[in-house]
């Protein structure tokens, strides 16, 4: 089970591609190129 901190309300899996599709700003969306980047290592 997923448990969540107040500050948060949903979550959702998603893949990669559609995970940087939803993202809102540049810098979240960079942070999750490196992550994936170096997930993939």
């Amino acid at each position: 089970n997923i448990k969540l901190s107040k500050e948060h309300f949903k979550y959702k899996w998603l893949c990669f591609e559609e995970a940087v599709t939803l993202l809102k700003w540049d810098s979240n969306k960079t942070a999750l190129r490196e992550l994936n980047k170096r997930l993939l290592k």
